[in-house]
């Protein structure tokens, strides 16, 4: 019962437009009740799958999930999808991959069977190896709308019709037009000492109380650096003197040259230090017209600067005859002004402070473009970069345009102060206002009720800001400026004193208007700006309120949180001169549609109702395009459709456009020219990528269909493919990866031997990379490639194996001489030396006592009494050592190609330095290969052979001395006349079927050492040799008929999963070998190819193939002799140039080889090696070429595989059970058969293959009859 379907209608139009979703028929889920219910618990929470075993083919399987814990079992949930459907499949991976360096052209890798069979059982394992890694071929379908696909864009533009240029005003202030030098007086109460002036942070000399001299206080005075020349008169007699009730002393200073004044205009008070005086010690320094002082005056002059967005000026004279145009020229000369922003007009109209009106007036370009329209910033200046002179100077800038009369927006504040609470004539007033205000501020003092404060009703003074919210007030501007509160007040006796504060105007930058003598105003104008709020609505949902200048996060976010619009991209222009911008809104992502910019959006509408312009009168608008002009564009329809991919001549069905990685899996494994397809899937921005890997095979036919290496590409049919703005959309196919080829390949088919399974590669280039993958087949096909572990080694010469034991040569009381021999396995380099070392059993290390690192030709040393060595050893007579010898070759390359490597020790051999004595017992002797029957005389020539003993006494062997015993106990000696010193002899004419002993005693100078052990051999062959010795069991066949059997098996009956063989015995043509049949082995041979129709020819009726291997010798070879292994087993040396018979009894005296067939042939020379005692498909052997001159180049190859073949009775013990039915075969599969007899020697030749049948219900053992037809229908099916 699944939830309902979640509706997007948020895109629709149309009168009451919606959708709705019901339920017609409710789900129910499965009842988890049936026969094959079954479950499991997942306990290891590391890996939360599980593996569902043993179900039925074609039958849906449901699965739910529940998870679990201490309390109990919570909830399950259905699997997504919730059934599956179980079906033969090819086999998983092999596991365990290992791959191994086994010498210098050799690789090994070993394998296990793969996690999941898949259905059938695995039947067959392919190794493939290559130069290069692996790589699967990948192809790229790709259904791409590339540029065609046009996302919506609009355009949102916001603007103000005709707006207002701002104007702003420079002001040069000045409290007067007149000139007159400035006198101070001086008076000074004081009987004695000295006092100094002071004037603008400096100070002058000393000066005595009762200097008389004009010209002395005058030079003190000029000793300040401010001040270029002064007049000083003394008035009275002296500087200072007593006050007498009436004066004190008395002189005045005139200031003629001042720096930063000139020379008239007003000078800031003089300050005097009395501190050295004595007496009253007062001085008073006046400049108010008291005392002979005048008040210096000067008109407006000197230089001063501007500065706009941090861009300054050249300094501008006051002087100049034409000011304003050098003004509007410096400011266009600023980088922060266009060359046309500003216009400069001089503006003289009333009076400040009593002196006309010398003001600017800047007016900023509104033009689009210009840099300087709307409300901009005020013009600016730095005090310490103004040089203005002449009383009361002053730069003064009107700006804003509004009517705010302090930075802080007041316009009147009534500020209740407390008059009992003035206090150095300051009042405490409003930390509002108090914040508002700048030292010389223009107040307009209201008297309110309540005792004055000596302020003036009606009347204008200047702001002096002191403490924290304390006010003081100045007469003039120059005296506020400099922070000097000249306006005396007094406590009053009222608590609740009114003050009202009125048109507060900065004098620097923040005010919108100046008020001139008369009342009127020197206004600014500003520019006008947008402000407030606008919405956009889509498809009749509206957005929150969008600020007129939104940054693009701010609008991005509010537009995509209407439920119609995806994501939106914004991109905001600058802003214009009246801060309109235009927002580009790029529709990038629209649910529902694919590629997902691809839309036609619809209509978008705008709301400006709470969008307005600082200059109300101005008309504001809101402008949305969508028409493709602007920037804008309209969107396309989004993609649709189908598509068809064709691979050699087939084509898929119709797969869409939106397909999922399996819908286009199917599509590809549906035509018979592709095997098994891994594909996945990526979307981009407008379209979709199809990956598809040719990853493994599937059966067609009987044949295994891969697409291994650089494959075709594929083609495509986008006839069907629609939307994106076009017809047709840009589908296409591209190799993504190229797939590597693979030329090395060898497919295992015997199992036999059971896991791990190896398989060796052979002829290798040395030191070259190969990189090995393994597959793993059942029926369905070979199944997924499994990359060895590591993916690639690099076949290396490794180091040579242990040679044999070290043996005696000679001994005597003063020395031993040892031998040893080459070891059987170089590693593919050459033996450059051996080390011998020795071990005197003192419980220390083994020492070297030989060091042939570079002389490889000695392979024997002696060893004496005085004998230091390499390490300073000696032997001592009567004690006994240990030996042990290990070879060297280089087998390294490159960089290390002379560095020696160190092969395995030998076993250890035990000598003892002493006088010669009799040798050592042989070890027992063994049976050789060529024990055979003799034709003439019916008897066995048994052939045997033995090893010399490791330990000679310390003298040669002379000779060997054979003893012989037969079963009834009758005994024979071979003495060592007619041995010599040979380790083979031929026991002829042994009875058939009699038992013999055999015994070996080795003969030196010192005399006869003890018995070998005993061997014991029956005087036979294997099963399938006549008596003279010809091999019959598997050379009879089909000559005559199938029907008329000899030694092969015969069918006897067929079922669904069983069928029955019978067979002769060895014994009914005298075939055993000379000893009792003791039993029968059976081995089927699976899915073994039908028989030939040509029933009177043996070979091509023949389907079963026994193994034949190929050892082949390079023709460089030039001496030496090698060794074969197989199946774990060695043998002893082989000649270089064996002949056939040579080569095929050493290859039978193995324990793992029964009987083989030689045949040598050369260029190169080669020995064919048929197997004909082993069933299957057989490992190959392997060969040891470190005895070999001239060169080492010796392989194995299989000529012929042989077919895989099962044991499926082993009736050893059973002699006279001639029949057997075997059971469990598999339903429809092909079988063939062949039997072994077993005697006392062991298994016997295998016969020739039974006739394939097919286990099939209903089948005959010999044939039925068609009814109405002479035709005879065999077992097989097939009709003869």
């Amino acid at each position: 019962d699944v939830s309902p379907l979640v509706v997007d209608s948020t895109s629709i139009t149309g009168s009451a437009a919606s959708v709705s979703v019901g339920e017609l028929i409710k789900g129910v889920s499965p009842p988890f009740n049936s026969a094959e219910y079954e479950s499991t618990t997942v306990t290891d929470l590391s890996s939360l799958s599980a593996i569902a075993t043993s179900l039925r083919q074609g039958v849906n399987y449901y699965f739910r999930v529940a998870a679990m814990n201490a309390i109990g079992t919570g909830p399950a949930s259905m699997a997504n999808p919730p059934y599956a459907t179980p079906m033969p499949q090819p086999p998983s991976a092999p596991s365990d991959v290992l791959l191994s360096v086994v010498d210098g052209t050799t690789l090994s890798v070993e394998m296990n069977e793969p996690t999941l069979a898949g259905g059938d059982a695995v039947d067959q394992y392919k190794v493939e190896w290559a130069s290069s890694a692996f790589q699967d071929e990948v192809q790229k379908v790709s259904v791409d709308c590339g540029t065609s696909a046009l996302t919506e864009v609009k355009t949102v533009t916001t603007s103000i019709s005709t707006p207002p240029s701002e104007i702003q005003y420079i002001v040069l202030r000045s409290s007067t037009t007149n000139t007159a030098k400035e006198v101070q007086a001086v008076m000074c109460d004081a009987n004695g000492g000295t006092f100094k002036l002071h004037y603008n942070g400096e100070s002058s000399s000393a000066i005595a109380w009762d200097e008389t001299d004009n010209s002395v206080i005058a030079s003190a005075i000029m000793d300040m650096a401010s001040i270029n020349t002064v007049t000083v008169n003394i008035v009275s007699s002296q500087a200072c003197q007593p006050h007498d009730g009436t004066n004190a002393g008395h002189f005045t200073v005139q200031f003629d040259d001042v720096v930063g004044v000139g020379t008239a205009g007003d000078v800031a008070l003089m300050t005097a230090s009395s501190n050295s005086l004595t007496g009253a010690r007062v001085i008073e320094i006046v400049d108010d017209g008291s005392q002979s002082s005048v008040l210096g005056e000067a008109p407006l002059g000197g230089e001063f600067v501007l500065s706009f967005r941090g861009a300054k000026t050249s300094a501008l004279s006051v002087s100049s005859g034409t000011l304003a145009a050098d003004i509007q020229a410096a400011l266009r000369n600023l980088d922060t002004i266009s060359a046309s922003g500003v216009t400069v007009t001089a503006y003289n109209t009333g009076t400040l402070d009593g002196v006309t009106v010398n003001a600017f007036a800047v007016t900023f370009s509104n033009t689009p473009g210009s840099g300087v329209g709307g409300d901009v910033e005020a013009i600016s200046f730095d005090l310490a970069d103004q040089a203005l002179t002449g009383n009361g100077a002053a730069l003064q800038i009107v700006a804003l345009g509004s009517t705010s009369l302090s930075n802080s927006g007041l316009t009147t504040i009534d500020n209740a102060v407390d008059a009992s609470t003035v206090a150095t004539n300051a009042i405490t007033i409003d930390s509002v206002l108090y914040n508002a205000l700048t030292n010389g501020d223009k107040v307009l003092y209201t008297q309110g009720s309540g005792e004055d404060i000596l302020l003036t009703d009606a009347t204008f003074y200047y702001a002096v800001k002191g403490a924290t919210n304390k006010l003081s007030f100045a007469e003039t501007y120059s005296d506020a400026i400099a922070g000097t509160p000249l306006v005396a007040l007094q406590a009053g006796t009222a608590t609740d004193h009114a003050i009202t504060f009125t048109d507060t105007t900065p004098l620097t930058t923040g005010g919108g208007r100046l008020m001139k003598d008369d009342g009127s105003y020197i206004a600014s104008t500003s520019g006008a700006n947008l402000a407030g709020t606008f919405t956009l609505t889509l498809g009749g949902h509206t957005t929150d309120d969008i600020p007129y200048n939104a940054e693009n996060s701010n609008i991005e976010s509010k537009i995509a949180a209407l439920p119609n619009v995806g994501t939106v991209v914004i991109d905001r222009s600058a802003s214009d001169e009246n801060l309109g911008y235009t927002w580009t809104i790029s529709f990038t992502s629209n649910p529902g549609y694919f590629p997902v910019n691809s839309r036609n959006v619809g209509d978008m509408t705008a709301d400006s109702s709470k969008l307005y312009s600082t200059d109300f009168a101005a008309t504001v608008a809101v402008a949305v395009v969508d028409d493709g002009t602007g920037g804008s564009t309209q969107g396309t329809d989004p993609l649709s459709g189908s598509f068809k991919l064709t691979y050699s001549g087939q084509e898929t069905a119709a797969i869409d456009t939106f397909a999922s990685e399996e819908d286009v899996k199917t599509a590809l494994e549906a035509l018979s020219t592709i095997g098994r397809v891994e594909v996945s899937k990526s979307s981009t921005t407008t379209g979709n990528d199809w990956y598809v890997t040719f990853s493994g095979c599937k059966n067609v036919g009987g044949s295994d269909i891969c697409n291994i290496g650089n494959i075709a590409e594929m083609t495509v049919s986008d006839d069907s493919t629609i939307g994106c703005g076009t017809t047709n959309s840009a589908a296409s196919v591209s190799e993504h990866i190229t797939g590597s080829t693979i030329s090395n390949t060898q497919v295992i088919s015997d199992l036999s031997v059971g896991y791990p399974l190896k398989y060796d590669i052979n002829s290798l280039t040395t030191g070259s990379e190969y990189f090995v993958r393994v597959t793993a087949r059942n029926s369905e096909s070979f199944g997924t490639r499994m990359l060895s572990t590591p993916s690639s080694a690099t076949p290396q010469h490794n180091a040579p194996s242990a040679p044999a034991p070290v043996y005696l040569i000679d001994s005597s009381t003063t020395s031993i001489q040892v031998g040893w021999e080459l070891p059987k396995t170089n590693g593919g380099a050459a033996v450059t030396g051996y080390e011998l070392w020795i071990d005197d059993w003192n419980g220390g290390s083994a020492a070297m006592i030989y060091d042939g690192t570079e002389d490889s030709s000695t392979t024997t040393y002696t060893i004496t009494t005085g004998d230091q060595g390499p390490l300073s050893q000696v032997v001592e007579t009567n004690r006994q050592y240990r030996f042990k010898v290990r070879a060297l070759n280089k087998c390294d390359t490159g960089a290390n190609a002379d560095v020696a490597c160190y092969g395995e020790f030998s076993p250890v051999s035990i000598f003892t330095v002493r006088a010669p004595r009799a040798p050592l017992p042989p070890a027992a002797p063994m049976r050789d290969s060529t024990t055979a029957q003799d034709s003439g005389s019916g008897n066995v020539d048994i052939t045997i052979n033995w090893d010399r003993p490791i330990d000679n006494g310390g003298a040669a062997i002379t000779g060997y001395t054979l003893y012989i015993e037969d079963s009834a106990g009758s005994s024979s000696t071979v003495n060592a006349a007619t041995l010599g010193t040979a380790t083979t002899y031929t026991h002829q004419g042994a009875i058939q079927g009699q038992t013999y002993t055999y015994k070996v005693v080795a003969i030196n100078s010192q005399g006869n050492s003890g018995a070998s052990p005993i061997l014991t051999v029956v005087a036979a062959e294997c099963p399938g040799y006549k008596a003279d010795n010809t091999a019959v069991y598997h050379l009879n066949g089909y000559a005559t008929s199938p029907y008329a059997p000899n030694y092969e098996p015969r069918i006897t009956d067929v079922q669904e999963t069983a069928i029955s063989i019978s067979w002769k015995s060895p014994a009914d043509g005298a075939a055993t070998g000379g000893s009792p049949v003791i039993g029968y082995k059976v081995y089927a041979y699976e899915n073994a190819p039908m028989n030939s129709d040509t029933l009177t020819d043996a070979a091509a009726f023949e389907t079963v193939f026994q193994e034949t291997q190929h050892i082949v010798m390079n023709n460089a070879v030039s001496g030496g002799d090698f060794t074969v292994s197989f199946a774990g087993a060695e043998t002893d040396a082989i000649v270089y140039n064996a002949d056939d018979a040579t080569m095929k009894k050493h290859l039978e005296n193995l324990p793992s080889v029964g009987k083989v067939t030689v045949v040598k042939t050369t260029n190169p020379t080669t020995w064919k090696v048929t197997f004909e005692t082993e069933a299957g498909d057989l490992p190959l052997m392997t060969v040891t070429t470190g005895r070999l001159t001239g060169s080492s180049d010796l392989t194995v190859s299989e000529a012929t595989p042989g077919t895989p073949a099962i044991l499926v009775y082993d009736g050893s013990s059973s002699p006279n059970v001639l029949s057997y039915t075997a059971t469990g075969l598999t339903a429809n599969t092909n079988y063939a058969f062949k039997v072994a007899a077993v005697n006392s020697v062991g298994d016997g030749l295998l016969s020739k293959a039974s006739i394939t049948v097919t286990a099939r219900a209903g089948s005959a053992a010999e044939y039925t009859t068609a009814s109405g037809s002479p035709l005879s229908v065999g077992m097989t099916g097939r009709i003869y």
